[in-house]
């Protein structure tokens, strides 16, 4: 899922017009730093958008991840239901191995990443497209205590629509 993730520096790098509006609030509310704090985002001002977020706080030192909030596209398209509270308590398998790095990189690089358009690594839904960015929060303008990503999960049809001029259709994986 995350294994080709590329070091974030630009909105053009990103397909998904939620994945960048996202992007280019986590750079605003940034003002200049490495990464925001949680307190400086506001629910109300993701609005829209907030089926595309997730919070997730990492646990000793990336040990593990609680999941503080999954928006409900990312739930439907994972098929996360119930709602997980721990990335652990999710299956053990490479996508979740895949997360864990992914978030990992976030707090060792401290720097937002970016994944995609691929194709699925989920089971059963090799046939979808997902696109992922992970930014970092921090309230001591040190450490990363707080990831933000944006998701976007779509079929073939949906990812054609969305699709950024010049950009090449998702591979499926075999």
């Amino acid at each position: 899922m995350f294994d080709a993730a590329i070091p974030l520096a630009t909105p053009a790098q990103i397909g998904h017009p939620a994945l960048t509006e996202i992007y280019a609030y986590w750079v605003e509310r940034a003002d200049g730093r490495w990464a925001p704090a949680r307190a400086d985002l506001d629910p109300v001002d993701l609005g829209r958008l907030l089926p595309h977020v997730a919070l997730i706080e990492p646990l000793k030192a990336g040990a593990d991840f609680k999941l503080r909030l999954i928006g409900s596209h990312i739930l439907e398209g994972y098929c996360l239901t119930p709602a997980p509270r721990l990335l652990s308590d999710l299956p053990s398998g490479p996508i979740t191995a895949a997360m864990h790095a992914q978030y990992r990189r976030v707090i060792a690089e401290r720097r937002a990443l970016h994944y995609g358009p691929a194709a699925s690594l989920m089971p059963g839904r090799r046939h979808m497209t997902t696109e992922h960015i992970d930014v970092p929060l921090s309230s001591d303008g040190t450490i990363v205590d707080m990831i933000l990503a944006g998701v976007a999960i779509f079929g073939g049809s949906q990812w054609r629509r969305w699709r950024p001029p010049g950009a090449a259709p998702a591979t499926p994986r075999p």
